[in-house]
C-alpha cells in the first residue's frame, strides 16, 4: 500500500540510545518508522532528511527535527504476521496478529 501523508515526531529512549521516531497518519491509523539520531550519508536519518527538505544534509550542521515535522512524503506500508521467539506466527482469538511498518519514504511529485 502507498499512501502520500503528514510527517510528525518523537524521541524515545530504545536499547541502543536515543531513537526518533516518524509517525504517518494513513486514514486515521498511524505508522511508524524508526532511525537513530546519526546523521552520516550511509545513514536513514540522512535520507529521510533529504527526501522530505528535497536536499542533502549537511554534515557538521545543526538540523532542527521539528523543522521536518507536516513535512509530506509517500510511504509504502507492508504488513507483517507478528512471530514468537521461535518463529511461529503469533495468535489471538485464532488470528494471525499483525503489523504494520514503512519500508520505504519517498518524496511527494
Amino acid at each position: 500500500m502507498e499512501e502520500q501523508t503528514t510527517l510528525s515526531m518523537k524521541m524515545e529512549e530504545a536499547k541502543f540510545g536515543k531513537m526518533l521516531i516518524f509517525n504517518f497518519d494513513i486514514k486515521g491509523v498511524e505508522v511508524s518508522a524508526l532511525c537513530s539520531q546519526k546523521l552520516n550519508p550511509k545513514t536513514k536519518l540522512f535520507d529521510w532528511v533529504k527526501i522530505l527538505t528535497g536536499k542533502a544534509p549537511v554534515v557538521g550542521e545543526d538540523l532542527v527535527i521539528k523543522d521536518l515535522v507536516g513535512k509530506e512524503a509517500l510511504v509504502t506500508v507492508r504488513n507483517r504476521i507478528v512471530k514468537d521467539e521461535k518463529g511461529n506466527a503469533s495468535m489471538k482469538d485464532g488470528k494471525n496478529i499483525l503489523t504494520s511498518g514503512i519500508t520505504e519514504i519517498r518524496e511527494t511529485k
